[in-house]
């Protein structure tokens, strides 16, 4: 009688079956974690927003009779008892309130904290947050910057620069500094413009614009300019020839013929203004005494001295960057420290 070979799994058969069991418990623990991070999250942020609105609602009631809470920083713990939430208050954090609403918020739960800002709540994080804030200016009108509390604020400025008509640009100076200011105190804004050299026609071609422009011809670094009202000829009848020889093109600027200064001033009650910081795209001042932790950056500027003043010859940007030389029009960034 023969005996029946009974063959089991050899150990590597095992080991393979316990190491796919394994990669199989895990991928199913990281998604059941991620999905249960996920929904603690959301409700975090739900609570954080319900908690805005509820301080939200408290301050524009009681600010009523009580001018205090009009504007400030507040903290979670001094509001307790005040203000009536659903959901879970927020174990500590701070909120600035500006004109009766909150403008930002920093919530920590249970070690983890949420920023709200612009009516978003962002996701929770370990890393601790601030109530820092920024209000930017750009408009070629005036503007007034009303205090809403009192505090450090740091006041960043970019000169406007122009674009010259063969091309080239000059840079606004970068100038920044912090100041203690006092709720109610008032800032005069001025934002530097400047403008563009645009192509309207080309030789023998009609320039139609409307309005009173600098309109020039020629080519490369040789133009005849003139002051025009509405459309012209471009011809060399009208402007000369620059460019003998060459082909032309006529071109418009559009925009402030010099750029202008940026500038943040003082208003006082009988609303003199004593000047904060400026800059265009030849020059910038932060003698003022009240600026701490200031400098200026200029771009491919005349050395100075001053231990002030940083040449960069490196950093130009369209766009406003802090220590960067702006091209275009000018722009003021105030920022909330603390």
């Amino acid at each position: 009688m023969k005996r029946k070979n009974k063959k089991g799994f050899t150990l590597i058969e095992l080991l393979a079956v316990i190491i796919v069991l394994i990669i199989i418990i895990l991928i199913a623990y990281n998604i059941i974690k991620r999905n249960i991070d996920k929904t603690m999250d959301n409700a975090v942020i739900a609570n954080a927003g319900s908690y805005v609105k509820a301080v939200n609602s408290y301050v524009g009631v009681e600010s009523i009779e009580n001018s205090s809470l009009v504007s400030g920083i507040f903290t979670v713990e001094g509001l307790e008892g005040k203000v009536s939430v659903s959901g879970t208050k927020p174990d500590s954090g701070s909120l600035l309130v500006i004109n009766r609403k909150v403008k930002k918020a920093c919530l920590e739960y249970d070690g983890y904290y949420v920023v709200y800002e612009d009516s978003n709540v962002s996701n929770p994080s370990k890393e601790a947050c601030s109530l820092s804030y920024e209000e930017k200016f750009t408009s070629s009108d005036q503007e007034i910057f009303e205090v809403p509390i009192t505090g450090k604020y740091r006041i960043e400025i970019w000169g406007a620069g122009l674009t010259t008509i063969s091309g080239g640009s000059s840079y606004g100076y970068y100038a920044v500094g912090d100041i203690d200011l006092q709720s109610e105190d008032e800032l005069s804004i001025t934002t530097g413009q400047s403008g563009e050299w645009k192509q309207c026609a080309v030789e023998n071609g009609t320039c139609s614009l409307t309005g009173t422009h600098t309109v020039c011809m020629g080519t490369g670094t040789s133009w005849s300019c003139k002051t025009i009202t509405d459309s012209t000829a471009c011809h060399i009848n009208v402007f000369g020839d620059a460019a003998p020889n060459r082909s032309k093109v006529c071109k418009y600027f559009d925009g402030v013929a010099n750029a202008s200064t940026t500038s943040v001033s003082m208003v006082d009650q009988f609303n003199h203004k004593s000047l904060v910081i400026s800059g265009s795209d030849t020059s910038a001042d932060i003698s003022n005494d009240g600026l701490t932790n200031k400098h200026i950056t200029c771009y491919n500027c005349t050395q100075s001295t001053s231990p002030y003043v940083i040449n960069s010859t490196t950093c130009t940007n369209s766009d406003p960057k802090e220590d960067c030389s702006k091209v275009g029009s000018g722009y003021v960034k105030i920022s909330f420290i603390e």
